[in-house]
């Protein structure tokens, strides 16, 4: 039974990452959800975009996390550890997580606002209809999607 609360506790951290993330993003781009995602809920609401693209976006790494941290947590030979053992080393992960998205977000703007990156194809049709200075914290997100896609690749 820890070990299902092991994975869930993964997926709500995840989850509630994801929504507070996204409820940022949407005030800043509510178009990063409606023009830059498939479309889930037929709304502009900033909040109820966030809620929704949290959760859809993140559940799964949640899973993904929670389902190899469970097994290291029972059965790596080292001190077990249940669910409420864990709560502080997850807080310090998302912590860390949220601190190199609004970083790495950072860079993205700049990156943007110099003119370094851009987008091409579909995307730069559909979001040239809008202010570009609303559509910068796309950049923020493909820039950060990037450098966690490599440290992850590379770790």
């Amino acid at each position: 039974m820890s070990g299902i609360r092991i994975i869930g506790l993964s997926i709500a951290f995840c989850i509630v990452y994801g929504v507070v993330l996204d409820q940022i993003t949407a005030r800043i781009c509510v178009e990063y959800f409606t023009i830059g995602h498939p479309i889930i809920i037929r709304t502009y609401d900033p909040t109820q975009l966030g809620i929704v693209w949290g959760i859809v976006a993140t559940w799964w790494v949640g899973l993904l996390l929670g389902i190899p941290l469970s097994f290291a947590a029972q059965y790596v030979p080292a001190p077990k550890r249940n669910a409420r053992q864990l709560v502080r080393p997850m807080l310090i992960l998302m912590m860390f997580c949220g601190l190199s998205a609004s970083l790495l977000g950072g860079i993205g703007f700049i990156a943007a606002s110099n003119g370094w990156v851009f987008l091409i194809g579909d995307f730069n049709e559909k979001f040239l209809l809008i202010d570009t200075s609303t559509s910068l914290p796309i950049y923020g997100h493909i820039v950060r999607a990037t450098f966690l896609g490599l440290a992850v690749v590379s770790a």
